[in-house]
């Protein structure tokens, strides 16, 4: 290994090192980081001495995001699961903040710093508020920040603690190439052809649809409240983790994103009336038929409260267990999902796009606001959803 090499790998190692030292995960960035320093004495190997005999160096990549190119912009694309952040990708510095000041700006004292008006211990949140573009009748928040916020609205969601990825969206439009079917497998004889097949490919568009809430509070509250900044955090993004879970489930297609339970190509068990574990497993082996491998299930409180209390041969207080591989899926609870319906899936397969750019309004006048001396504050995101493989879910339905 040349010395050049080798200098590489123990820098990486340090970091790693570090971290762990730390008692922390790594960030995107620095996950990224690490992955291009090995992937650079791995090509400083492969360029030195190219007459040597070298062993085989296999380089483990540290746990990020599935990332994919844009053929067309020539952008990473990146593909999130729930334990990684968006807010630690890589960013463009606010104008007038270094890389340091940006990644340390906080999406509470922004949001306290706007709604108050008093930016005491928010300096960097109002300088980043100055340096970009305001709209009419609100601002556009800082990417950085945005990113904030979605973090904090997919943290309180359902659908992305079952494994739903986000990608997000460079513009309001994005296609992802996806393989609808497999290429065949033969085996061959002597002197005979392989049977020629293709795999197909398709594609799977994503078009951002507005999705928002609206919160009043008293002036009163906003200036006496030492914790004013929690609660509007906390309750703007519970609000809109909850309506992106309706959609992702529910939405129709029409006006908003088509959700899960509206997908063409999603295997069903239809009229399963009184629900039982039965249901549940006849539900993994049609996925698994379909060489899908579920990691998750979704239902309802009611539908819960019914597994729960499955007995075992109607005795009074011996309440039954869940089978191996139903006890082997992560379980959701909403109130997103009909009593009617419970599904189950691989929910890596479902995918949220969302434009980074979130967008706040804040006024004291209308709908009473000003009479009553309040507040409205109105959020609004962008995204849509698509599965990559939809027939990686099974619908329950009719449930009784």
């Amino acid at each position: 290994m040349s010395k050049n090499a080798l200098e590489i790998r123990l820098k990486a190692g340090e970091i790693v090192d570090g971290i762990e030292a730390e008692g922390r995960d790594m960030t995107v960035i620095e996950e990224t980081t690490v992955n291009d320093m090995l992937a650079d004495a791995v090509a400083l190997e492969a360029t030195e001495t190219r007459d040597a005999v070298k062993p085989v160096v296999r380089t483990a990549l540290v746990d990020g995001p599935t990332e994919w190119r844009d053929q067309q912009t020539g952008r990473k694309v990146y593909a999130l699961r729930a334990k990684h952040k968006l807010s630690d990708l890589p960013v463009e510095t606010v104008a007038g903040l270094s890389e340091r000041e940006t990644h340390s700006l906080d999406f509470g004292r922004f949001l306290r710093g706007l709604v108050s008006g008093q930016w005491g211990g928010a300096e960097l949140e109002q300088r980043a508020l100055n340096a970009f573009n305001s709209v009419a009748g609100g601002v556009m928040v800082p990417t950085q920040l945005s990113r904030q916020f979605i973090d904090l609205v997919r943290a309180r969601s359902v659908m992305i603690s079952a494994g739903m990825q986000t990608m997000p969206m460079e513009s309001d439009r994005m296609t992802v190439a996806r393989l609808n079917s497999d290429p065949a497998i033969s085996v061959k004889g002597e002197n005979t052809e392989f049977t020629e097949t293709d795999p197909t490919f398709d594609e799977i568009g994503f078009s951002a649809h507005t999705v928002g809430c609206l919160v009043k509070l008293s002036r009163e509250l906003v200036d006496d409240a030492p914790n004013v900044e929690q609660i509007l955090r906390d309750t703007i993004t519970t609000a809109v983790a909850a309506e992106i879970d309706r959609l992702a489930l529910n939405g129709s297609g029409s006006a908003e994103p088509n959700g899960l339970l509206n997908l063409n190509g999603v295997q069903t068990i239809g009229s399963v009336a009184t629900l039982a574990y039965e249901d549940l497993l006849d539900a993994v082996e049609d996925l698994e038929q379909a060489n899908h491998t579920p990691n998750a299930y979704i239902l309802s409180p009611s539908n819960k409260r019914v597994l729960a209390g499955l007995l075992v041969n109607s005795e009074v207080n011996h309440y039954s267990t869940a089978p191996v591989d139903v006890s082997a899926l992560s379980r959701f609870v909403t109130t997103k999902i009909a009593d009617t319906t419970l599904v189950v899936g691989d929910f890596s397969r479902m995918l949220m796009g969302s434009r980074q750019a979130v967008q706040l309004e804040v006024t004291r006048e209308g709908s009473g606001s000003f009479e009553r001396h309040q507040l409205a504050i109105k959020a609004t995101v962008r995204i849509d959803f698509n599965a990559t493989h939809a027939n990686a879910f099974n619908i329950l339905t009719g449930i009784s």
